[in-house]
């Protein structure tokens, strides 16, 4: 992988990231190469965390062509469920 410099990358470096932010806040993009396969992906703040052990960010693998939202933290222990339409009788 290049280094953006023309500068050859280091035997050990899998990728490399780009600080970015929006109207949600800070994430990362960039691309990590593994098996001699490279993968898009997109790296943002856990908003799940709520121990030490928990992760400090998550990766995900990034889609061309979309606009992938920054994850939402959740407000409270409740989980929203959409109705299932089959449900519905009328």
């Amino acid at each position: 992988m290049d280094k953006g410099q023309g500068q050859p990358a280091r035997e050990d470096e899998l990728g490399a990231l780009w600080k970015k932010s929006n109207d949600k806040g800070e994430f990362f993009t960039g691309a990590v190469t593994l098996d001699g396969v490279k993968i898009d992906i997109v790296v943002f703040p856990n908003g799940y965390k709520r121990e030490e052990r928990h992760p400090d960010f998550r990766i995900l693998k990034a889609r061309k062509g979309e606009r992938r939202p920054q994850p939402a933290a959740p407000t409270s222990g409740a989980r929203t469920v959409e109705p299932d339409d089959d449900r519905i009788p009328f």
